[in-house]
């Protein structure tokens, strides 16, 4: 997949930083549809598959196409 760290996966979805590293350690475990959303569209992933592990797995292909492209536009 793409090369991207929880702390710049954070910034790029806008959400607080070290919110990620928390998901992935269920430290809390509920996360708002806003973040969800967010992540998803950095990652280009489905909301479905995100969530619940259902549906259309993006490809590291696409992952790094969406990572690619929210980077340039987190830099206009």
């Amino acid at each position: 997949m793409a090369a991207i760290s929880a702390r710049e996966l954070d910034r790029l979805a806008g959400i607080s930083e070290s919110h990620t590293s928390l998901l992935e350690r269920s430290i809390g475990d509920r996360i708002s549809a806003r973040t969800a959303v967010a992540i998803a569209k950095v990652l280009g992933a489905s909301l479905d598959w995100l969530l619940a592990g259902r549906g259309h797995e993006p490809t590291p292909e696409t992952v790094k196409e969406a990572v690619s492209s929210a980077r340039q536009s987190s830099v206009i």
